[in-house]
């Protein structure tokens, strides 16, 4: 098994370019896929989330999560698992809120 994690950050998804930068840039989501397959192995993905803090994060931002539900939807027989996990850059508080991604992954997962 290959594992990546994935965040809203470098760039944020806050635009159609920035997913397709994350989905096909160097070493996007798709890159990670296709050495998977090439070594045999299923793709995890045990950390992705959305970061609501820092210079290049994309906070709470549900097209984020959408796009990465697509992503695992249409890849699907490659997955092992996904985990999601919502932090804050360089600390994961309690009681720290993305309401309109929450509503975007109770909706899509």
């Amino acid at each position: 098994m290959i594992g990546i994690d994935s965040y809203d950050q470098w760039p944020p998804v806050t635009s159609a370019g920035g997913w397709q930068k994350q989905l096909n840039g160097e070493q996007g989501l798709d890159y990670w896929l296709a050495f998977a397959k090439t070594h045999g192995k299923q793709l995890s993905v045990p950390e992705w989330g959305n970061l609501r803090s820092g210079t290049h994060a994309g906070g709470d931002d549900p097209q984020y999560v959408r796009d990465m539900r697509a992503f695992f939807a249409a890849n699907a027989p490659s997955i092992a698992f996904e985990s999601i996990f919502q932090g804050t850059v360089g600390t994961y508080d309690a009681g720290q809120t993305r309401p309109n991604a929450a509503q975007a992954y109770q909706a899509g997962f």
